[in-house]
């Protein structure tokens, strides 16, 4: 349930006073409030009835109950949607302007209670709309809101409401150093942001908070540590068990915040960013431009520019697009987007991320979900490179993004080459160039079994997860679910050029049929301890094992990496860890070499006139042919191989050509 009745108060930041010019359209700082709760349908405030099917409302924001004055340029409400008569979506949209294709909330059942932050530009008088598909009470409460940016005569530029992004988990129960003990019912927890953004002054925190494992259904509420609990919430759960984040704007007290649970459950705080106090230098970064809630992905539609995302471990990616409110001469100047990210038919329960394009996954999360076919919205922050922003997600689902704004900012660097089409076989069509394992039938990994990989890192360090990086490649290329089940220790030692000797066979965990606790081995050997590499020259090396029982199943794999030559290039340059991995994993999943010069990663040597970081039209192909396409490899049969049906396929030798 939700928080009743109303709070009263706000807090206002002092700004600079600057010459008197106007300001620019549109840009604003933040000031954050004690949370004023303006609208409960339940109580008659802000609307004397519940609203009723396809019903259009509006709220006006500078009224004497809200508190935002009229030099507001958008507003940040929590908003609340309980005791739905059915499932259906809420809309929300400056007043004045037609109402757009993007929703808020999704209820999916009646009586379902759900919150969302929304962050909207303010319409005429001050007021924005709200639509109700299916008839539900409505509650409001007002986080805080944009005022018009101070100005030089040049551009904006402000000390106080800009916002700085970071990214880290400050806070997660569920882990030792946090004691592994759930927040009791009715308890509380206060934290401080400074030890994690350098101990800057802040006036307000951009969190992600998640309550994970619900003891039971109820609210949680955060607000500035030292003040008393307001009448107000962020977070609803309906049933124990529950999963439910939601992102919270709070006003913080020396930096501190207090979280309160009213039934209890674990609880993971991400620390998005914050917003400068008035003590900080003069600046013109982190100012916010609102937007016209603005649909810019939906993968529901299953085209080529917004792609399905229904398998395990993909990620997309969405690049930044001009409108009337962001025009192209100002794509460069977006440091972080502001958007509702809704989760649908969702696979089952897992977690979704947006990042910066072309950046590694991070241990954060943007939006969860506990079941199979849920629809869920999360308001999120995420900062964007030239490229725009990545959605990653664990097991998949449809997802859409409605933009509301952006931050000022210098774009993040991309590292990573862009991530493998989703829907890669339509690439694939430009050039299928593409070549199976020699002298054998097709053979191929089972699409409808999860395949389980570690990683020797014994004599290797590295950081940013390459390996994972390569892997989620290569399973959204094929289709196949990778699954990493930890490190290991295994290291072959026998000669490679010795073909009596299988050294997958050496091997004392992985179970020829598929009985052992993992089937693919990823081993980085910076010193040939192997003495599988003849020499520098040779990157990489993987062999396979395979049953020809009436399957052609591919149940074991071994990829070995040169190290001692790899390793001193980039990760992610054409002959780094992260291609030369990929093309490894390549040949562990079926594929042999194709010619030199057809703009491949599967071509026999590395080719520096193409320089590829990351698989090529015909690789795609390829991998499509030996994934998932042809459905389950012979399920009638699964478990009953012997080891006696298994056959070594030829050693693969990439060798590297400077």
């Amino acid at each position: 349930m939700s928080a009743a009745s109303l709070a009263t108060g706000a807090f206002g930041v002092a700004l600079d006073i600057l010459p008197a010019h106007a300001a620019p359209a549109g840009f604003g700082v933040y000031v954050p409030m004690s949370p004023v709760r303006i609208l409960d349908t339940r109580l008659k405030l802000g609307l004397d009835h519940k609203p009723g099917v396809s019903e259009v409302f509006q709220l006006n924001l500078s009224s004497s109950a809200a508190a935002v004055p009229g030099n507001a340029v958008a507003v940040v409400l929590n908003v609340t949607a309980t005791q739905a008569d059915a499932g259906g979506f809420v809309s929300a949209w400056p007043s004045g302007l037609a109402q757009p294709n993007t929703s808020i909330i999704n209820i999916e059942r009646a009586g379902q209670t759900l919150a969302n932050l929304v962050t909207l530009p303010l319409g005429a008088g001050g007021s924005i709309s709200l639509f109700t598909e299916q008839s539900m009470h409505m509650i409001a409460d007002v986080q805080g809101y944009y005022s018009a940016s101070a100005f030089d005569g040049v551009t904006a530029v402000d000390r106080a409401g800009r916002f700085v992004p970071a990214a880290m988990r400050m806070y997660d129960t569920r882990l030792a150093q946090f004691g592994n003990v759930p927040l009791g019912a009715g308890s509380s927890v206060s934290l401080d942001i400074r030890p994690f953004n350098g101990g800057s002054e802040a006036v307000a925190a951009v969190l992600k908070v998640t309550v994970a494992q619900a003891t039971a259904g109820g609210y949680w509420t955060v607000y500035p540590a030292g003040g008393a609990l307001p009448n107000a919430s962020n977070i609803n759960a309906n049933d124990p068990g529950d999963t439910v984040p939601n992102q919270v704007i709070t006003q913080v007290t020396d930096g501190q915040f207090t979280i309160y649970s009213e039934a209890g459950g674990h609880v993971i705080v991400d620390l998005l960013g914050y917003f400068t106090s008035p003590t900080a230098a003069l600046g013109t970064t982190g100012e916010f431009h609102p937007i016209s809630p603005d649909r810019w992905l939906d993968m529901r539609t299953g085209t080529a520019l917004a792609p399905r995302l229904v398998h395990a471990n993909r990620t997309v990616e969405v690049g930044l697009r001009s409108s009337a409110d962001l025009p192209a001469d100002k794509l460069g100047t977006v440091g972080s987007v502001v958007m509702n990210l809704t989760v649908t038919q969702s696979t089952t329960g897992g977690y979704f991320t947006a990042i910066p394009g072309g950046t590694n996954l991070p241990d954060q999360s943007s939006s969860n979900v506990n079941r199979r076919g849920q629809t869920f919205a999360n308001h999120t922050i995420t900062q964007v490179s030239a490229r725009g922003f990545d959605i990653y997600t664990e097991h998949g689902g449809y997802m859409i993004a409605d933009i509301t704004g952006y931050f000022t900012g210098t774009p993040t660097t991309a590292v990573l080459p862009p991530p493998v089409p989703v829907d890669s076989w339509l690439a694939a069509l430009v050039n299928p160039v593409y070549s199976l394992t020699p002298g054998t039938q097709t053979i191929r990994w089972d699409p409808c079994r999860a395949i389980r990989y570690r990683v020797n890192l014994t004599d290797y360090s590295y950081d940013g997860g390459v390996v994972d990086e390569a892997m989620k490649r290569l399973s959204t290329a094929t289709g196949l679910e990778f699954v990493n089940v930890g490190n290991t220790t295994y290291m072959p030692a026998i000669d490679i050029n010795n073909p009596n000797q299988v050294w997958s066979q050496s091997t004392p965990f992985q179970g020829y049929t598929r009985t052992g606790d993992y089937e693919i081995v990823i081993v980085l050997d910076p010193s040939n301890k192997s003495g599988v590499f003849t020499g520098p020259g040779e990157l990489g090396v993987t062999q396979t094992m395979y049953t020809r029982a009436g399957t052609g199943e591919i149940t074991l794999a071994t990829v070995m990496i040169n190290m001692s030559t790899v390793g001193a290039v980039a990760q992610w340059n054409f002959e780094g860890l992260g291609p030369v991995l990929l093309h490894e994993l390549g040949h562990g999943v079926g594929l042999n070499h194709v010619p030199l010069n057809t703009n491949n990663l599967m071509e026999a040597t590395s080719n520096p006139s193409e320089k590829r970081q990351s698989y090529g039209a015909g690789d795609l192909y390829g991998l499509r042919v030996v994934g998932e396409s042809n459905g389950c490899v012979n399920p009638t049969v699964h478990g009953t191989q012997n080891s006696s049906a298994f056959q070594r396929p030829v050693d693969f030798v990439s060798a590297i050509s400077r």
